[in-house]
């Protein structure tokens, strides 16, 4: 089953090609997790993250993520050089107590992970669906963009994550939102 799923998303990252036998930093050819991640609302003016500034009381979002994720190898292939991928499928609750709009999510958020032992860096771009239309990112459409940092000790991992969420300006209106949180990882 996780070698199917694993071929799809092959194919579903055409560039790069299934390495089934490639090894991992984990405990196999397959790392199988569960992660729990909560995070908050930055503002944008105080870090000066992007050019546009936030929708007021976006600071106040807060967001809470379950996912099933798994690790494969892939490669591009001329070139003999091995890269890990960690396909996250999460579910995520978000609550803004000053906008009052709450709105459940789910989806799919492809991470390329590097690693320093014990260290590692992931980063990715995902599409995610929404139960409503909020202020921010309009349409039942949007994207996650997470950046993190993390500390591995297997069985367990915790990261550091930025995360935007847009829905790039597919609706109207597309202030996004950007969340500082933590995450947790098990990996069985």
């Amino acid at each position: 089953m996780v070698k199917k799923i694993s071929l799809l998303a092959g194919v579903l990252i055409p560039v790069f090609s299934f390495v089934p036998n490639a090894p991992l930093i984990g405990r196999g050819p397959y790392d199988h997790s569960a992660m729990l991640s909560v995070g908050g609302g930055l503002c944008r003016k105080m870090l000066g993250l992007f050019l546009v500034d936030a929708l007021p009381g976006t600071e106040n979002n807060q967001l809470y993520s379950l996912a099933y994720s798994f690790s494969a190898a892939y490669k591009f292939p001329w070139w003999d050089y091995t890269f890990n991928f960690r396909h996250r499928f999460e579910v995520s609750y978000n609550d803004n107590p000053d906008k009052k709009f709450r709105y459940a999510s789910f989806g799919w958020v492809p991470e390329l992970v590097f690693w320093v032992k014990p260290w590692f860096f992931a980063m990715g771009v995902g599409p995610s669906f929404k139960t409503q239309v909020t202020p921010t990112t309009g349409g039942y459409y949007m994207v996650h963009a997470p950046f993190s940092v993390g500390l591995s000790v297997p069985p367990v991992s915790v990261e550091v994550v930025l995360r935007h969420t847009s829905n790039m300006y597919l609706a109207s209106p597309n202030e996004g939102a950007d969340y500082l949180g933590f995450s947790l990882t098990y990996t069985f």
